[in-house]
């Protein structure tokens, strides 16, 4: 039923523009009230009242002075970011990490421990035993813990805060998010790993100023998040990349098909390719274990890593091509440990965007990056209790107007 109550709506409007001020302030870093005027498009007494409002919930401060074109100097506003934490862990299919971070994504104390879970009773159990501890171990350093981010391979309905698939533990309609927030009595969001990784780049990473992008990890499998139009574009079993078919004479893939992306360029893949062509020369040959075990040996210039590694870039740089024809993003980043071999990979992946990707006059080309906060495994629910404020919906949880 429409709300008819003028009170209410008026109410509604100024919690809202609050929060559209807020968010400016938060991007930009520093502001000035007028520059706040010229991006919000609301008027300079509305502007005046409602920065002042935020500086007496201690959201904003002035932080110093800028020389103005007429001479006058102009206050700045800045967040207070410290003053704002959020609580964010990261489950992949060996460990379980734990992180405090305030607004800016600086962070404030960190843990990590082997996942030890076998069904999704036991994952819930462990989560929540290890929030619970985090939080009572580092209660000095707790202050205003806004929410929880919580992400994990797999497939998530982060609309619903319901997990419906993680390639190592079993779950069935998973409820997490209500789970978490009726345990630790605090909001909760969860999504896939890739897909709040994108947003955590858009937010503070390597695609910052794209307005589209996409983020594409290659670990155990191979994922992507899609950042359309500045928002995150969100739904299970978005950004499924690894189950591009590559080979369909290939190697059968969890998903039922043959040849998929991932069944080639996931760590495994590469040092199982490594191994392969290393026992063709001799049975004396040294082989990997891992993939830094390729890594270290492309560094020493082994022909087998090297070609290996080349050989994983095209299958990857064939799969951004095919998302460059779909979405036409203004940047790809990717992630993962084959990106320490960036200077050997990188020019294969843009041969492959030129060339398997539509190249007219107009296009701007896609700017091809690496992500520099991939192993930092609490940005990505950092990332998403950051829009989950931003966006209002934990918003009045730091304002209250007396």
């Amino acid at each position: 039923m429409t709300n008819t109550n003028p009170v209410a709506n008026l109410d509604s409007v100024k919690q809202y523009n609050l929060m559209r001020l807020f968010r400016i302030i938060v991007e930009y870093g520093l502001i000035s009230r007028t520059q706040l005027v010229e991006v919000s498009d609301l008027a300079a007494g509305s502007v005046t009242k409602l920065t002042r409002l935020l500086i007496e919930q201690n959201l904003v401060h002035e932080v110093a002075q800028q020389q103005s074109e007429r001479g006058r100097k102009a206050v700045l506003l800045a967040p207070k970011t410290d003053d704002i934490q959020i609580l964010a862990a990261r489950a992949d299919r060996q460990h379980l990490y734990v992180g405090l971070c305030d607004l800016s994504g600086n962070l404030l104390q960190r843990e990590a421990e082997p996942l030890n879970a076998d069904n999704e009773d036991e994952f819930v159990a462990q989560l929540t035993r290890s929030l619970r501890h985090f939080l009572t171990t580092h209660a000095d350093q707790v202050r205003n813990v806004v929410g929880i981010g919580v992400t994990m391979p797999g497939l998530v309905d982060a609309n619903r805060g319901i997990v419906n698939f993680m390639p190592h533990v079993p779950v069935h309609e998973l409820p997490l998010a209500d789970i978490i927030t009726d345990a630790l009595e605090m909001p909760c969001y969860i999504n896939s790993f890739a897909s709040a990784m994108a947003l955590a780049e858009k937010q503070i990473g390597a695609s910052f100023h794209a307005r589209n992008s996409v983020f594409i990890e290659v670990h155990n499998g191979v994922g992507a998040g899609i950042i359309l139009n500045n928002e995150l574009y969100s739904g299970t079993g978005v950004g499924e990349i690894g189950h591009i078919q590559i080979d369909r004479l290939g190697k059968p893939c969890i998903c039922g098909n043959y040849g998929c992306l991932e069944t080639e360029v996931s760590d495994s893949a590469i040092v199982e390719h490594f191994n392969q062509r290393q026992a063709l020369q001799s049975v004396d040959t040294e082989r990997a274990e891992t993939i830094q075990d390729v890594l270290q040996a492309a560094g020493e210039l082994n022909e087998n890593a090297l070609a290996v590694l080349k050989e994983a870039a095209a299958h990857i740089g064939t799969a951004m091509a095919t998302v460059a024809n779909l979405f036409r993003p203004d940047s790809i980043i990717l992630a993962g440990a084959v990106t320490q071999a960036w200077s050997l990979i990188h020019p294969v992946l843009e041969q492959q965007l030129k060339t398997k990707s539509l190249q007219v006059r107009g296009l701007k080309p896609i700017e091809l990056l690496r992500s520099d906060i991939y192993d930092s495994p609490w940005y990505s629910g950092y990332a998403l209790v950051r829009q989950g404020l931003l966006e209002g919906d934990i918003f009045h949880t730091l304002f209250t107007d007396d």
